[in-house]
């Protein structure tokens, strides 16, 4: 007997550039701890290899997308978009003052 086969919920979107329509799923919390973990460690490299590796991972028609061939723009907005079905709509950031290197200022952006 086979394990059941869950099916995630398709979005889709157009991206900005390109016009393309991609169809592409939230991204699982075992792909967010893979994003979470290249963060920590603070090559630009390793960041972004680990983000193009979630958002082919998320998208369905991975085949046509050809994504290292995408604008940078239509990739952000792609994961953005990834990013918001997934974790929500807002993003919490600290912000920092020049004036004092301790001083942040809390800010929710709507994404």
């Amino acid at each position: 007997m086979a394990l059941p086969k869950l099916e995630a919920v398709r979005y889709t979107t157009e991206l900005p550039i390109t016009k393309k329509k991609v169809n592409y799923r939230p991204f699982l919390v075992k792909e967010q701890k893979v994003l979470l973990q290249a963060l920590e460690g603070e090559e630009s490299t390793t960041i972004q290899n680990s983000m193009f590796d979630l958002i082919k991972s998320c998208v369905f028609d991975e085949e046509t997308l050809k994504l290292e061939h995408l604008p940078m723009t239509d990739v952000e907005w792609l994961f953005l978009q990834i990013r918001i079905k997934s974790a929500g709509e807002t993003a919490d950031l600290l912000l920092g003052c020049d004036c004092h290197e301790e001083a942040r200022t809390p800010v929710t952006v709507d994404l």
